[in-house]
């Protein structure tokens, strides 16, 4: 299967089980106010470090052992000896967690129930993403859109429901993430069965292991640079710049879905092919410089665009306007680093590099925070996440060229962003009809340029033309 064909599934299902309320964030603003967001986006990056801190990173080494195993016995034992040791270990940690839960609470200023739900949510959702990393490793695309689907139509229906019904919109909003994980909890069981056999290896769980843990440090890292703005925000200028903040970055995070499930085709095709660069340098430099096109354009229009997207959140909320072309622009570099940090999880002993870079990125991050948001609040945090991801960006090519050898043409990529920077100054025009005709007019010579220089273009072409139903990818 071809990897646009295996991306477009990943993408479809990925919108359906975390975009819908990306795509909901303007009828929410309605019904939630900033304030109430602010709590919300609080205890969900809580849950989320909570949930990348226990999983101690384990899915990463289902992604990366899958590939040393060529029997269905290997892998099932593989896989058999990581679930048994993360059940068990996260059965007693959740549980000291869960009576320690109010240190939390007060630290958050968070009353101490929507806290514990939070900790519920982050228990459910360890599951799931190890199910996901071994059928995308093994190419089973299909299978996961079915799972993403069923658990995102679900999900939005319970969200509606609940957030337009419940009094207490924090708690509809929690409540339906909960149900959502639980779905997601007793999917990953059903579908894992198969998978599943009693003869579990404790010896190769230390590997395992310490290719995990490798990874965990990074996965941090990039937990803190999400979370240490808006928990300073929080403090310095409370829950409504907060929610504001937050929502502005919820926008952002939808060009950051859409990249991160290109991504999980993307890696095992890499994966496969680096191991024979001499055939395949070609192929990965082709790829590499379509999806930096087609993520640079995605980016380069919600800049465009966002002062007309915001006429249709509530009126509280449109001060993201202002910083967020930072936030877009950041989540770009970060989808970069999605298409040039591969060599970095393939070759092992460059695994703690990748950490070490997001670690940096975290540290530079929260000490920019330190300095720029008690003077320029929430647009200095976006400031601050845009030079630590650029920092590290610079830090992650260095280093990757030593660890899997591609050569690309730089070239290319240098024209791409520089033609987009160009475009995203359309960002000035205020809002009017004219603006508007003369932005999506300019929107289409933009993309067709971009296509263009990519390759893009004959790529799509092949395709109506009945030829690139089976685009070749090597």
């Amino acid at each position: 299967m071809s990897l646009y064909k295996n991306s477009s599934i990943y993408v479809v299902s990925t919108f359906l089980l975390k975009g819908t309320s990306f795509l909901l964030l303007p009828v929410y603003s309605y019904f939630i106010t900033p304030e109430s967001f602010g709590i919300i986006f609080l205890v969900q990056t809580t849950a989320g470090f909570m949930t990348a801190f226990l999983s101690l990173s384990l899915w990463s080494s289902v992604s990366r052992f899958y590939f040393d195993y060529e029997r269905r016995s290997e892998i099932n034992s593989m896989y058999s000896t990581m679930i048994a040791f993360l059940t068990g270990y996260l059965i007693i940690i959740y549980s000291i967690v869960y009576f320690n839960v109010h240190h939390l609470a007060n630290l958050l200023e968070v009353p101490l129930f929507y806290v514990r739900v939070g900790v519920f949510i982050s228990f459910l959702d360890i599951f799931l993403p190890h199910l996901i990393a071994l059928l995308r490793a093994s190419e089973k695309a299909g299978r996961v859109a079915i799972i993403r689907t069923s658990l995102g139509v679900t999900g939005l229906i319970i969200q509606v429901i609940m957030v337009i019904k419940m009094q207490d919109k924090v708690a509809a909003f929690l409540y339906a993430k909960l149900i959502t994980a639980a779905l997601g909890f007793t999917s990953f069981w059903i579908f894992s069965y198969k998978y599943l056999n009693f003869n579990i290896k404790w010896f190769q769980l230390k590997d395992y292991l310490k290719y995990s843990l490798h990874s965990l440090p990074g996965d941090i890292a990039n937990w803190l640079v999400n979370f240490a703005d808006r928990f300073m925000v929080n403090k310095i200028s409370g829950n409504a710049a907060t929610g504001i903040y937050s929502v502005g970055y919820k926008l952002g995070h939808g060009q950051n879905l859409f990249q991160n499930s290109i991504n999980e085709a993307y890696v095992p095709y890499v994966f496969s092919r680096y191991s024979n660069l001499e055939k395949y340098n070609k192929t990965l430099d082709h790829r590499a410089g379509e999806l930096f096109a087609i993520f640079t354009i995605i980016a380069a229009n919600s800049i465009v665009f966002i002062r007309d997207i915001a006429l249709l959140f509530e009126e509280s909320y449109r001060s993201l306007v202002y910083f967020f072309p930072m936030v877009a622009l950041a989540y770009l570099i970060n989808g970069y680093k999605l298409i040039f940090h591969n060599p970095l999880a393939y070759n092992k002993k460059y695994m703690k590099y990748k950490s070490m870079i997001w670690i940096l990125a975290a540290v530079l991050n929260i000490g920019l925070n330190l300095i720029l948001i008690p003077i320029y609040d929430y647009y200095g945090a976006a400031f601050a996440t845009l030079i630590s991801y650029t920092v590290t960006f610079i830090i992650l090519i260095i280093l990757v060229k030593r660890a899997v050898p591609v050569r690309y043409r730089i070239s290319r990529f240098i024209i791409i962003f520089l033609i987009s920077l160009f475009y995203s100054g359309l960002y000035l025009l205020p809002f009017s009809p004219l603006n508007l005709a003369i932005k999506l007019l300019l929107a289409v010579l933009y993309a067709g340029i971009i296509l263009k220089i990519s390759g893009l273009y004959t790529i799509i072409k092949k395709y109506f033309k009945g030829k690139g139903h089976g685009i070749s990818t090597d």
